[in-house]
């Protein structure tokens, strides 16, 4: 909680001090502006005021703060919605031209007649082997040679 003569700015989740009350919210650091009861609401109207004759010099009219932040955090999602699709899309591209190549190397080798060996060579198997066998117990070795 910062504090400024009068004025405490509060992060989400903080507790609102006795007497105060909530004149505005800057969405862009995520705090809540407080003042004591009657100074909140002077303080909301002065910031309101103050705003629309920034507006008035640059364009006549326009929406409040608190409008023109919320316009400013959508424009900013859909700007980052458009490259999250562009991003995608060149990924998929990517996916299907690697598809694409191998599957014209299986072509040729299918082609060619070694898909077997291709196969082979792709899953990289090993050739078939005997098992060893597991030791015996000496006793053992020795009833089986009599049996």
């Amino acid at each position: 909680m910062k504090t400024r003569g009068w004025r405490r700015e509060l992060a989400q989740g903080a507790k609102m001090p006795l007497g105060y009350r909530l004149a505005w919210v800057d969405w862009s650091r995520r705090v809540a502006i407080c003042y004591p009861w009657p100074a909140n609401w002077l303080a909301r109207q002065w910031r309101e005021l103050v705003w629309r004759i920034e507006r008035a010099a640059r364009v006549l009219g326009g929406p409040g703060p608190e409008e023109q932040q919320v316009a400013d955090a959508q424009r900013i999602y859909r700007e980052r919605q458009v490259l999250a699709e562009e991003f995608a899309a060149g990924y998929l591209t990517g996916w299907q031209e690697c598809l694409d190549a191998c599957v014209e190397v299986i072509e040729q080798q299918v082609e060619r007649g070694g898909l077997r060996k291709f196969a082979r060579a792709l899953c990289s198997l090993p050739a078939k082997t005997k098992r060893p066998q597991a030791e015996q117990h000496p006793e053992k070795r020795e009833r089986s040679k009599l049996n």
